[in-house]
């Protein structure tokens, strides 16, 4: 069987979650049948994870200088790249990538070349909330009709599928997110624990309550740090964020005095804050599947979570008990908050098994292959 030639075209090198995701799918890749190949539309943040991807045999290629030139001359570039790669998929993640492939979707069918997006976040909500809401709007309908024009949508969640079906009509496949379990796994003693608090400078023995993501509106950073420090045991535990944001200078108003609530920025040892800590929180109103939940439950945290379905829908068929609040609700959080703080914390192995069973980077990989050789037979 020759071997399918996969192109994969993403935004930039940054280290974000879209990303992370690629990197689950192609460090599993089988090899005797694919080829992958990395296209970024613009060499910002050139840096970023170019090197673990080049670290896995990966040929990475950056499409234009900016922004601009890319979305004026998109679709000529794209051509050009057809003739050199001759690729059998292109796989695209966002809306720079999906609009490049949308633009040039009667060329593709042409040369019978199958297209394959993934859908990271829910567009209307993501989009207006990060931007004004009338503009978040148009940019969602847009980013919807560009998807009419790519063959295979595949969602990052169940869940997310199913939001698209209830508010679209759209039946997109999905598959869901995985990560990288070995990664993730717990520590096995309390001595390396010790250890490994005393190493990132936090308490030996109070409750460890981490979150991971950017400090923006959708993540709700304000909510859980005003519901924190309504705790009334709260000196007994240490609240830490892990990444960086818009509304850093306004969470650090917001913590004000408060010396057990830090914000790390992003850091590059996420496993090791994950390893030390006891409870992992998320309030995020929007999310396709969070990565940094998964990663969190393959560590063997505990977890408190906003009630919407792209975090708790994964639990509802296994008996894994997690705790969740209304979104925005602050005084259930806090009740919940108290609730782990004053209980004794020990590994739930129980979640550790689900997370490494049924969440892998291998298991999504396998799934995206399937799709890549479907599509080409279909051809």
């Amino acid at each position: 069987m020759k071997k399918l030639i996969i192109v994969y075209l993403i935004s930039r090198m940054k280290n974000t979650g879209p990303n992370r995701v690629l990197m689950g799918i192609v460090r599993h890749l089988d090899r005797s049948k694919f080829i992958p190949v990395i296209y970024t539309l613009s060499d910002g943040d050139s840096d970023g994870m170019k090197k673990e991807f080049e670290d896995l045999g990966i040929r990475v290629e950056t499409f234009a200088k900016n922004r601009l030139v890319m979305w004026v001359s998109g679709k000529g570039t794209l051509l050009n790249m057809l003739e050199k790669e001759k690729p059998d998929v292109i796989h695209s993640h966002g809306l720079r990538a999906d609009k490049v492939v949308a633009d040039s979707s009667g060329e593709l069918k042409k040369r019978g070349i199958a297209s394959v997006s993934t859908i990271h976040c829910f567009f209307l909500e993501d989009y207006t909330l990060m931007l004004p809401s009338f503009i978040g709007v148009i940019i969602s309908e847009k980013h919807i009709r560009i998807l009419r024009e790519i063959e295979t949508p595949v969602c990052c969640s169940q869940a997310l599928s199913e939001k698209y079906q209830e508010k679209y009509g759209l039946l997109f496949e999905y598959v869901n997110n995985g990560i990288d379990v070995n990664r993730f796994i717990p520590l096995e003693t309390y001595t390396e624990r010790k250890y490994l608090r005393e190493k990132l400078g936090l308490p030996e023995k109070k409750a460890i309550l981490v979150v991971i993501g950017i400090l923006e509106q959708r993540k709700n950073p304000l909510l859980i740090i005003k519901a924190f420090k309504k705790v009334k045991e709260n000196q007994e535990a240490v609240l830490v964020f892990l990444g960086d944001g818009g509304l850093k200078e306004t969470c650090l108003q917001e913590i004000g005095g408060s010396s057990n609530i830090l914000l790390c920025g992003n850091v590059e040892n996420v496993e090791d804050y994950l390893k030390c800590a006891d409870v992992y929180i998320s309030a995020s109103s929007s999310e396709g599947l969070p990565n940094a939940m998964l990663e969190a439950g393959a560590a063997g945290l505990e977890m408190i979570l906003s009630d919407i379905p792209q975090q708790t829908k994964i639990f509802e068929e296994s008996k894994i008990e997690v705790q969740t609040f209304s979104c925005h609700d602050q005084e259930n959080l806090t009740e919940l908050m108290g609730k782990m703080i004053r209980q004794q914390h020990k590994t739930n192995k129980e979640m550790m098994r689900y997370i490494n069973t049924y969440f892998s980077s291998a298991n999504m990989s396998e799934n995206y292959q399937k799709i890549y050789i479907r599509r080409k037979n279909q051809r």
